[in-house]
């Protein structure tokens, strides 16, 4: 580290050494001219040009030349010596100023800067804030849902394009960013792993090794700092677990518990997806999927699929598997082929399904899929995997009843691990509320929040009393926010009831609209405090 350090001004200092000689010759043989070629005085006898006189003559006139002849006039082997200087020395400025030139557009010492601003970047940060490894579609999403919610970040990414746009993005934050290996122990570091406020390390790459390595690194070197993952394989999963990393996610059981959610508890899947989008987002519709043990056909059976077929089966639906590889080892009634053609959905008898998925690691073909289910059977509710996105304006036209996005899956679940406690709890305890609680519930956050995503901030009790003497609500009779958990001590109380008593200490979590936020905290500021 300390090398890298000294690099630029070494960098510096070994390309423009032959330049500042050549500059410093040219000035010591002009100077020693002027003091041995003699001039005339005003008496006209014989005078020798001091050693000041010819160091100021010499420096002012390899810039401007136009200062006149000091102290007296010169002689015409004086000014022989002085076309001879202006020549010598305009050159050799010219030689110092090109390389200089030359040498601020190098790559690498570009980069040095770059890479030496941006440490001082990191390391004046005051709040805490998420080292992100990555700026890809699932990083960019999760840097903009953090940066809503005024949550500081930290970006390494290895191409400079996506910088780029991180740089210009529109972010309510600024988001420090450099173009380097996130795999880099020393790039970490210089990212502000070891930094007091580093609240934790993300890494979400495609590439599940490059996970692993940071994983590793980071456990090595800070201990301390809380590290999240993306693991797609197995034993993956397990190495990482073995070093300690704190949360490991698997997109595709993430796609399994979410379907499994759709499927028996619409409700409940709505909510977790409000509660962990980012502030001010649209709030999604509420989805009407086949009823538990429906009859589905699933297009593709790579971990994705074999992912959402254990979800399915598990709800007791009847799935038929449309495969194309033997070798992933597909259900002995399973159906040989693409799915992009008519012949292949009938044979899977989509006629008679109630759903249908199209899961390959294709985007092309799984839209083709879903057109032509929809052709041979309207009625179908279509779930469609969408693998890049630059395709999201065509799973958008397809008009889905959902699009499974890699991107948005991940993002949500790392949003969900990072929330405040009070807010993990609040979803940890959610799947415990009745169908029809939820439902309700559901209905008040959506008039409540006119169509976006609420804020959900916690307030601590400083006088008791209910919650609906607290609640700015109880003094104009319209609702302003909603209570989601009391909290009292390890006591957690899911959605209490208004007439709920709260005491001094207790923590109340509310959710609302983001102006309601500011509006309670005025509103009933002499009963809580943030």
């Amino acid at each position: 580290m300390p090398r890298r350090k000294n690099s630029i001004l070494f960098h510096v200092i070994r390309r423009m050494r032959m330049p500042l000689i050549t500059l410093v010759c040219v000035y010591a043989v002009a100077v020693a001219g002027f003091t041995l070629i003699p001039g005339r005085g005003p008496d006209g006898e014989p005078l020798r040009m001091s050693f000041f006189h010819a160091f100021y003559f010499v420096s002012f006139m390899g810039s401007t030349i136009g200062f006149g002849e000091i102290p007296h006039p010169f002689t015409d082997g004086q000014r022989l010596w002085t076309v001879f200087t202006i020549y010598t020395s305009v050159i050799s400025w010219l030689y110092a100023i090109g390389t200089l030139i030359a040498l601020m557009r190098e790559p690498g010492l570009l980069r040095d800067l770059t890479l030496r601003r941006f440490e001082r970047h990191v390391r004046l940060l005051r709040n805490d804030f998420f080292l992100v490894c990555g700026y890809d579609s699932t990083e960019e999403l999760l840097v903009e849902a953090l940066a809503r919610q005024r949550i500081q970040c930290v970006v390494v990414e290895r191409a400079a394009h996506r910088i780029g746009d991180l740089e210009t993005s529109n972010l309510p934050l600024h988001v420090p960013g450099i173009c380097a290996d996130p795999a880099d122990a020393a790039v970490l570091q210089s990212a502000g792993l070891g930094h007091r406020h580093c609240r934790g390390l993300i890494s979400l790459d495609s590439d599940d090794q490059v996970n692993l390595k940071i994983a590793v690194t980071s456990k090595l070197l800070s201990p301390r700092v809380r590290v999240i993952c993306a693991a797609r394989n197995v034993d993956t999963e397990k190495n990482m677990a073995s070093f300690g990393t704190d949360v490991i996610l698997d997109p595709f059981a993430i796609f399994a518990r979410q379907l499994r959610t759709l499927v028996s508890r619409p409700h409940l899947y709505q909510l977790e997806k409000w509660f962990t989008a980012a502030p001010g987002a649209p709030l999604c519709g509420l989805p009407h999927p086949p009823p538990v043990g429906g009859r589905w056909v699933l297009c593709g059976f790579g971990r994705y699929g074999q992912a959402l077929h254990a979800a399915l089966r598990e709800l007791g639906g009847e799935v038929t598997v449309v495969a194309m590889n033997p070798a992933n080892r597909p259900p002995p009634q399973a159906v040989f082929g693409r799915g992009t053609e008519a012949v292949t959905l009938r044979e899977a008898e989509a006629e008679r399904a109630d759903g249908l998925i199209a899961g390959t690691d294709d985007d092309t073909n799984n839209l083709s899929i879903l057109m032509t289910a929809r052709d041979l059977n309207p009625k179908l509710f279509l779930i469609g995997r969408q693998n890049k996105p630059a395709n999201t304006a065509l799973f958008a036209a397809a008009k889905l009843n959902l699009v499974n996005h890699y991107s948005e899956a991940l993002a949500d679940d790392v949003m969900a691990s990072l929330t405040a406690p009070l807010t993990r709890d609040f979803l940890h305890l959610l799947p415990q509320a009745a169908e029809h609680t939820l439902e309700k519930f559901a209905s008040k956050v959506r008039k409540l929040c006119r169509g976006v995503t609420p804020a959900v901030w916690p307030m601590a009790v400083a006088r008791g009393g209910a919650i609906t003497d607290l609640h700015p609500a109880a003094r104009d009779d319209r609702p302003r926010c909603i209570a989601l958990l009391l909290a009292r001590g390890a006591r957690r109380t899911l959605l209490p009831d208004v007439q709920t008593s709260a005491a001094p200490g207790d923590f109340v979590l509310f959710c609302g609209a983001q102006a309601d936020r500011f509006r309670m905290r005025f509103a009933a500021g002499e009963s809580l405090r943030l």
